[in-house]
């Protein structure tokens, strides 16, 4: 590929890390039609020749499986048009992504992976910003929510019988916005390694505040557990073992001495913090198995529905949850897909694990996505799909050349 050209399209990725903070604010219409003008470019750029490898075809095939089962469904129930052009919204944003994936591979251009570092970075102190000013709003000017643009900065919710601030940095839900951090902090991570461990400490603090305000029971696990595993390996061996072996001793102790207080704050805090919304979301999830089982389990049912109509606060079936989504939009064929697509772009950073330092410090991270997608939908948002799976791709790509060059492969004690 003619290297003039292929920078149109490098650029737009470029572009896409350091205005990500940006772009989320947009509505989702305005999102998808930026996403596909970044397709049309990138295709044009290749002059209609991509290389689709297996992780572009799963993902094209994933959104022709769903395209289909929307077309099924239409003709079967004349549905909300809202709804249709929402599922709509969706597949499109899968065949988006097999397109940028496809043009990653084909053009064979080494995109600088410390320079999307940087850029994350600076989004991540954007989102620090936003979430200090939502503190001052809701603790200091005592307003309860922001909203610009039909997005919430922050709003109020109840937890444990008390109000406390959520936080969502205008992404669609705080839980993307927990998503939206993780995945800055996985990709930085290249770029901190060279500013030293006092920058990278400085940013895993502002990280932290951030998550604090988001509220989030289940992000709060997920988050400090693959801190820690980050933090862990970056310390040397002699260092890293005391330290684990300390908390260890401690966290015993602590266990042994107040057992009945810590269980009681693990189970009332973390896992029943909200039991409507921990009883409604598996309430959801079985209703949609259910559902899809019933009506089409081969392709599924491809326009979300309403669930509990009758109530006030509005959900759908096929929502909370991407593994489920798959099986209620695509039935069992595009469940099996969306499975082998997380498989393969997760299986290229994974294999290295063993000899690869750099794998074991963002592991917590990738594992983390994969739990974390099990609650939360990928494609819940626009933005989502494609920062996950090109940054899975950057990821791979750079832990490869990484390998090659004999870098991160041994700890320096």
């Amino acid at each position: 590929m003619n290297n003039k050209r292929s920078l149109n399209g490098i650029n737009l990725i470029y572009g896409f890390y350091k205005y990500l903070w940006f772009f989320i604010i947009f509505p989702k219409p305005i999102q998808l039609i930026l996403l596909v003008i970044i397709s049309v470019i990138m295709i044009y750029d290749s002059k209609g020749k991509l290389r689709l490898n297996k992780w572009a075809n799963y993902l094209l095939i994933l959104a022709c499986i769903h395209f289909t089962a929307i077309m099924c469904d239409i003709l079967r129930f004349p549905d909300d048009v809202n709804r249709l052009f929402a599922a709509i919204n969706t597949a499109t944003l899968w065949l988006t992504s097999g397109i940028i994936i496809g043009y990653v591979i084909h053009c064979k251009a080494k995109l600088d992976i410390i320079r999307i570092g940087r850029y994350c970075v600076i989004n991540i102190y954007i989102n620090a910003v936003m979430a200090l000013l939502a503190a001052f709003l809701y603790y200091v000017m005592d307003i309860p929510s922001v909203v610009f643009l039909g997005k919430n900065l922050y709003g109020t919710n109840w937890l444990n019988s008390r109000a406390v601030i959520k936080y969502s940095g205008f992404n669609d839900y705080p839980n993307m916005n927990l998503f939206f951090l993780m995945l800055l902090f996985t990709m930085s991570i290249p770029y901190l390694k060279r500013k030293g461990r006092i920058f990278t400490f400085w940013v895993v603090s502002i990280c932290c505040l951030s998550e604090l305000i988001i509220h989030s029971r289940s992000g709060l696990v997920l988050f400090f557990l693959s801190i820690v595993i980050f933090l862990s390996e970056n310390m040397s061996n002699k260092y890293r073992k005391a330290v684990i072996g300390l908390l260890c001793i401690v966290t015993l102790l602590l266990f042994v001495l107040y057992y009945k207080n810590i269980w009681g704050i693990i189970v009332s805090k973390i896992i029943y913090g909200n039991t409507s919304s921990t009883m409604y979301r598996i309430d959801l999830i079985i209703t949609t198995i259910k559902v899809t089982i019933k009506e089409n389990p081969i392709f599924g049912i491809g326009v979300k529905r309403v669930f509990r109509p009758e109530e006030a606060y509005v959900a759908y079936l096929g929502s909370h949850s991407t593994y489920v989504g798959f099986f209620y939009k695509t039935g069992m064929i595009g469940f099996l897909i969306g499975l082998l697509i997380f498989y393969h772009f997760n299986r290229p950073i994974l294999r290295y694990y063993r000899s690869s330092i750099f794998v074991k410090q963002i592991i917590g991270f990738i594992l983390a996505f994969i739990i974390l997608f099990g609650i939360e939908d990928i494609d819940g948002t626009n933005w989502s799909i494609i920062a996950y799976f090109l940054s899975m791709v950057l990821l791979s790509e750079y832990i490869g050349e990484s390998q090659k060059l004999g870098v991160y492969k041994f700890r320096k004690d």
